[in-house]
């Protein structure tokens, strides 16, 4: 399997670049004459560098997968919601079956074809769905991030007003938040975006 959780329910990449790099670098390590056993070399053949790099873009996805809550605002979460269980659907698909969270995703019965790092074209395909996923994911919490920053910053820019001697300018200022909430909230449901609207 490409991947598995621990019992933190942290991603973690299942594969040994250590052998891999070592497959690349068999002839160096023979020519230091090292003597490497039978068993290993057949394990080392079939590592390639394109399963290290296959490897090392998992574990790219899987790292942002694991430190997820940092990139997003609380109370935007729900907001990504669509977007979040879309990418974890498709990421968890090849975790154990065993695994505490599989469980929770998976449909009881439920037997979802495991790719393997023996099947490159299975591995591609397999990471490049979840690279579209995870771009449109990393758009919207982009997105939404910049525009909660920038309402904090409006926000913060009424205080500077004088409510008795800057009325109409208070006035345009809270408009123009309201018209920025407004246009976020668009297309959203409100159960969705009353956390952050509070």
């Amino acid at each position: 399997r490409l991947i598995e959780t621990d019992k933190e329910g942290m991603l973690k990449v299942n594969f040994d670049r250590i052998l891999c790099l070592f497959s690349i670098n068999q002839q160096f390590v023979n020519e230091l004459g090292f003597a490497v056993p039978t068993a290993a070399v057949h394990v080392l053949i079939k590592a390639s560098k394109r399963q290290l790099w296959l490897a090392t873009v998992l574990d790219r996805i899987s790292s942002f997968y694991n430190s997820l809550e940092d990139y997003i605002v609380p109370s935007q979460k729900p907001m990504l919601l669509e977007t979040l269980v879309s990418f974890e659907k498709i990421l968890l698909s090849q975790t154990s079956s065993s695994n505490p969270i599989n469980e929770r995703q998976a449909t009881p019965g439920s037997n979802v074809n495991k790719v393997t790092w023996s099947n490159f074209h299975e591995c591609e395909r397999f990471i490049d769905k979840i690279h579209k996923t995870l771009d449109r994911l990393k758009v919207e919490i982009k997105d939404l991030r910049s525009i909660h920053v920038c309402l904090a910053k409006k926000t913060s820019r009424l205080t500077a007003i004088d409510l008795l001697t800057q009325k109409k300018q208070w006035m345009e200022q809270c408009k123009d938040i309201e018209r920025t909430v407004k246009e976020t909230c668009q297309n959203r449901s409100q159960e969705l975006v009353s956390k952050w609207m509070k």
